[in-house]
């Protein structure tokens, strides 16, 4: 703003300069010319002609002063010009280089920015990593609770064999197969000779002893497939898939001799039992799973009122 202020004054001086010679030169053409008149009167003609040269030549000096002036003038005028646009140039590279500089500064700053962002997240990720792994450790826990609290309620506690509950859920699964697939079944239910004279002769706690062993004995065995509970008191039963009662006949035969000849022991004691067997298979006519149960109890029944120590297939 201040070049241009300046550029404009040293126009207005110029041309005020210019048109100052140009007044100087008028009057001092006018003065000439009527000299030139005065003396054409009383001067001889060769001392006019040498006087009006004179002032020719005078004339053509001050033309050649004053266009040399106008000339200088145009060049300082045109230096100032090219100064200016040298000037704008400079300045324009300046603010593109601070434009450069700032762009590069924000870009710089913007990288801190994201570097930080980047350092924040890391941070989170792990802190999110560490409470996933605790999540993760604390929900193992928990399924192991869980399966446990499911083994404790599917399990009979002192035998660590299935309960009742989880017979009855087993039995009914096995129906349903029955029905839709035609896949037979076949049950043993179990129930231990003169237990409760055990008890009352070596007491409660023997008598728990020996129906864990039982248990075991039951367990070891049975198929992998086949379904052992503990059905209450000294019953226990036995679910075998895909078994017709001929063939449960034989394993609960089987299970019998086996009981007979174990000797079972509580501190001093020899202990020697014996276990009544019902047989039974799933049939067609059967309506519900009930009806099998009842079947299976009945055989056992039978069993223990013939004398005991047998097997009764119904």
């Amino acid at each position: 703003m201040n070049i241009e202020l300046f550029l404009i004054i040293i126009f207005v001086a110029g041309l005020a300069l210019v048109i100052g010679l140009w007044l100087w030169l008028w009057r001092k053409l006018a003065t000439t010319r009527i000299s030139s008149v005065e003396n054409t009167f009383i001067e001889q003609p060769e001392i006019k002609s040498e006087e009006n040269q004179k002032a020719v030549s005078e004339i053509e000096k001050m033309k050649l002063v004053v266009h040399g002036l106008l000339k200088n003038l145009e060049s300082h005028v045109q230096n100032l010009l090219d100064d200016t646009v040298r000037y704008g140039n400079n300045l324009d590279e300046q603010a593109s280089q601070l434009k450069k500089a700032e762009t590069l500064a924000t870009i710089q700053q913007v990288e801190r920015l994201l570097l930080q962002a980047v350092e924040k997240m890391k941070d989170s990720t792990n802190n999110y990593q560490q409470q996933l792994n605790e999540a993760q450790k604390k929900l193992k826990e928990q399924e192991q609770i869980l399966e446990k609290l499911s083994r404790d309620v599917n399990t009979d506690f002192l035998t660590q064999v299935n309960n009742r509950a989880s017979f009855d859920k087993r039995l009914n699964e096995e129906f349903t197969r029955f029905k839709r697939y035609g896949q037979k079944f076949s049950i043993i239910m179990i129930d231990l000779d003169h237990f409760k004279e055990v008890n009352d002769t070596y007491g409660h706690i023997a008598g728990d002893r020996i129906l864990r062993a039982i248990a075991s004995l039951l367990n070891d065995e049975k198929r992998v497939s086949d379904f052992l509970a503990r059905y209450g008191g000294e019953e226990f039963a036995l679910i075998l898939p895909g078994i017709d009662s001929n063939s449960a006949l034989i394993v609960a035969d089987k299970l019998r001799t086996k009981v007979e000849n174990t000797t079972f022991r509580y501190e001093n004691y020899s202990i020697h039992l014996s276990l009544s067997a019902g047989v039974t298979e799933i049939s067609s006519e059967d309506p519900t799973p009930t009806d099998v149960l009842k079947r299976v109890d009945d055989a056992t029944y039978e069993a223990k009122n013939k004398g005991r120590n047998q097997v009764v297939v119904k």
